[in-house]
């Protein structure tokens, strides 16, 4: 919808970034993991997180920041796992079979975000 687009374009608001901090410190003590590690690859990953844990769970602000917390870091843990079990994080650095023979038939570009990040979206040709 444009509401969670215009969401995810602003960022977190302050209980957001309080949330944030407390996911971190759970992940790191609890689970053994670096929240930074973690979403190296996706910095967006732990405001998805946030976002689709509230609406799964019907969690606003009137929910506990612990309950939120707890919730969001199984979540979280639980995208982590899938992700490297498919190697999501690494697809971008796999050779493709057959990608020399896709490039020269499509060699178009795609550089920059659409417009839900309001960026402008550049094409170019690979020659």
């Amino acid at each position: 919808t444009a509401e969670r687009l215009k969401q995810e374009a602003d960022g977190l608001d302050e209980d957001g970034q309080r949330l944030t901090r407390l996911i971190a410190s759970r992940m790191k003590h609890e689970k053994g993991r670096d929240i930074a590690d973690a979403c190296a690859a996706d910095p967006d990953l732990l405001v998805r997180i946030l976002r689709s844990t509230a609406e799964n769970h019907n969690h606003d602000a009137s929910t506990p920041t612990e309950e939120r917390a707890a919730v969001a870091c199984e979540d979280l843990e639980a995208v982590m796992m899938w992700r490297g079990a498919q190697g999501v994080d690494a697809i971008l650095d796999t050779d493709l079979p057959f990608a020399d023979e896709f490039h020269q038939s499509w060699p178009v570009t795609i550089h920059g975000c659409d417009h839900s990040r309001v960026r402008r979206v550049r094409a170019s040709c690979r020659g």
